[in-house]
C-alpha cells in the first residue's frame, strides 16, 4: 500500500509540506524551510526542528492518493489541522428533491455542523468546495483530509449509494464514524449491518441529532 507523508508545523499545527517520500519531503524543506508563523524547520539525523511528520495511506487508492496529492495540499493550506476535520457523508439535494426535502435535508447538515462548531470541530459536506474536477476524487480528498465522518442514512429523496460506499471506506481506512439513521429507516444497508449506529428523527433535527451527536463525540473522538 503506497504511504505519503505529511508535514505539520509543531508550533502551531498548520500544514506545512505533502511527499512521497523522505527524499521528496527533505528536497520540499529546502525549498520551503520557514512556516507563517515564523518556526524555522531543518533536519537531523534521526528527523526534522520543529515538523510533525506522519504517514497517511489508502487501501482502495494506490495510483490515485499520488492524484490528489495536489488537491491534498489545497484543502490543508484551507484546514490545516487535520484533527478537527470531519467529513458529512449525506444526501445532497439533487432534481428528485421537492421543496421540503430540501429543507429537511438542509436541516439536518445545519444540526451536525452546530454540533460540530460547539466542540471545536468543523463538518464539510462534499459540496462545500471542488477540489477536483472529478467527483470521486473530489470525495476522495475530503475523506483523506478529514479525521473523522459522520454518515447519515434516511428516507429523503431517492436512494444514493454513495453514502454507504464513503462510510465503508473511511471505516477501512481505520477513521471513526457516527452513523445516524433516521427512525424512519427499517434497515441499513448490507455492508452496514452491524455497525453501531445513532437514531435520530429527520422531522426535528435539532432536538434529536444533538444529543446523539454529542455523546457520539464525546466517546470516540473528545476523550478517546
Amino acid at each position: 500500500m503506497k504511504k505519503y507523508l505529511i508535514g505539520n508545523c509543531k508550533e502551531c499545527g498548520r500544514f506545512h509540506v505533502i511527499a512521497r517520500d523522505r527524499g521528496e519531503l527533505i528536497y520540499s524543506l529546502a525549498e520551503n524551510n520557514d512556516c507563517a508563523c515564523g518556526a524555522h524547520f531543518g533536519k537531523f539525523k534521526d528527523g526534522f526542528w520543529n515538523l510533525d511528520v506522519e504517514e497517511i495511506s489508502s487501501p482502495y487508492l494506490e495510483d490515485e492518493l499520488g492524484v490528489i496529492a495536489d488537491n491534498l495540499k489545497d484543502f490543508m493550506k484551507e484546514f490545516p489541522n487535520s484533527t478537527e476535520m470531519g467529513f458529512i457523508m449525506m444526501k445532497i439535494p439533487d432534481e428528485s428533491f421537492n421543496d421540503q426535502q430540501t429543507a429537511n435535508n438542509d436541516e439536518i447538515l445545519n444540526s451536525i455542523q452546530n454540533v460540530l462548531r460547539k466542540n471545536g470541530f468543523i463538518g464539510l459536506r462534499a459540496d462545500y468546495k471542488e477540489y477536483a474536477d472529478d467527483l470521486l476524487l473530489n470525495i476522495m480528498t475530503y475523506m483523506e483530509g478529514c479525521s473523522f465522518g459522520i454518515a447519515v442514512f434516511d428516507e429523503i429523496g431517492q436512494y444514493n449509494p454513495n453514502v454507504s460506499l464513503e462510510t465503508g471506506y473511511m471505516l477501512s481506512s481505520g477513521k471513526p464514524v457516527c452513523i445516524l439513521k433516521d427512525r424512519t429507516v427499517k434497515k441499513l444497508p448490507a455492508d452496514i449491518i452491524g455497525k453501531l449506529y445513532r437514531e435520530f428523527d429527520s422531522n426535528k433535527p435539532y432536538e434529536t441529532i444533538e444529543p446523539e451527536l454529542e455523546d457520539w463525540l464525546k466517546t470516540k473522538i473528545i476523550d478517546h
